[in-house]
């Protein structure tokens, strides 16, 4: 099964996706985060 997980933030969100492996271990596929611009309205950075 591959999982993937998003960490909304204000100025950053955060996302990463992992595999459950049949011996039930997760594998690290990727991660990284998206910076927003903090002068764009809420909203707009949330979207």
């Amino acid at each position: 099964m591959r999982v993937l997980g998003i960490d909304c933030g204000t100025e950053y969100t955060g996302y990463g996706i992992v595999d459950l492996l049949d011996d039930e271990r997760l594998v690290c596929v990727t991660c990284g985060a998206i910076k927003v611009s903090p002068r764009e309205p809420m909203p707009t950075r949330l979207s």
